[in-house]
């Protein structure tokens, strides 16, 4: 993922959430709605959107409770899968809404390419042994060194 990128995820937190029985990337539809600086107030905002989409399948809600009020008056937060916020983005038609969109499609490319990885080196694991694998990966990060002290950028 471009730097610039994981610069602009740092406000958008993307955790795991259980979303029809399976847990997938979500986020936190305030946080999305503060980086899209939508004009709009959040819960109207919210009840906009969130409409078109069907509860505990493309989002989840919690009440929060204010110990302070007794739990009156205490937020409602909206936790969104990333199918839902790059809609969200979309719906915005600025640049904001744009580039946050871009962003969370690289993200998923980003994963997609972690994933591939990890289960390529569960699979050398598997056929070779940990102990090969872990001679093999230590044979090429000395080659990395060797080869960065020699110039070697990577690009």
């Amino acid at each position: 993922m471009e730097k610039d990128a994981k610069k602009e995820m740092a406000c958008l937190a993307i955790e795991g959430r259980i979303f029809d029985g399976e847990e997938q990337a979500s986020l936190n539809a305030r946080e999305l709605w503060k980086a899209l600086g939508s004009k709009q107030e959040f819960a109207n905002w919210i009840k906009d959107r969130i409409s078109y989409f069907e509860a505990e399948r493309d989002y989840t809600s919690e009440k929060l409770v204010n110990v302070e009020n007794r739990g009156r008056f205490a937020p409602t937060e909206y936790y969104i899968t990333l199918d839902v916020a790059k809609h969200f983005a979309s719906l915005e038609r600025n640049e904001r809404g744009k580039k946050i969109r871009r962003i969370l499609l690289e993200y998923e490319k980003y994963m997609q390419r972690e994933e591939i990885a990890k289960e390529y080196v569960e699979t050398l694991i598997s056929v070779l042994g940990m102990e090969e694998v872990a001679y093999r990966i230590s044979v090429y990060d000395e080659l990395l060194k060797i080869a960065k002290e020699n110039g070697y950028t990577g690009d």
